[in-house]
């Protein structure tokens, strides 16, 4: 026996069908662009609420960020302040021990003993003192004088 092939089967309007595919299709992407469309305009109230937010931010942002420069430029002004103050003293101590050196210590050597001065030099510690810093000199001569001596 021998079988027959199957039947085909005949669409009765091929036109209807393919009018129909391609509605589907259209609905398919009409539906795709308004969700792409919804999903863009959700997003910008939300980018411009974060812009906003930044704006309103940002005043406060300068205000630390200045507050923060003039707090280091008051620490740089002290600290410069301080170093300054450090220098003078350092060279008033460096002058002290210059003039130990070159005048009470020299006096105490014998005369051409390693720039000794000797004993009957002439110059006294305190007359050198005196010439090299006026206003030490006069502020232990006041106190010399308070405690009942009396100054050179």
């Amino acid at each position: 026996m021998r079988q027959s092939p199957p039947e085909r089967v005949k669409l009765a309007n091929p036109s209807a069908l393919m009018v129909a595919a391609s509605s589907v299709l259209f609905a398919l992407l009409a539906g795709m662009a308004g969700t792409t469309v919804g999903l863009i305009e959700a997003k910008n109230p939300v980018q411009k609420a974060l812009a906003a937010a930044d704006e309103e931010r940002q005043p406060r942002v300068d205000a630390e960020e200045q507050k923060g420069n003039a707090l280091r430029f008051a620490e740089r002004k002290k600290a410069d302040a301080v170093r300054v103050e450090a220098q003078a003293k350092e060279a008033e101590a460096n002058g002290v021990v210059t003039f130990f050196a070159e005048q009470v210590f020299a006096a105490a050597r014998s005369k051409g003993q390693d720039g000794g001065l000797g004993k009957h030099s002439g110059s006294t510690p305190r007359a050198g003192l005196a010439k090299e810093f006026p206003e030490t000199h006069l502020a232990l001569a006041g106190e010399f004088q308070d405690q009942g001596g009396s100054s050179q």
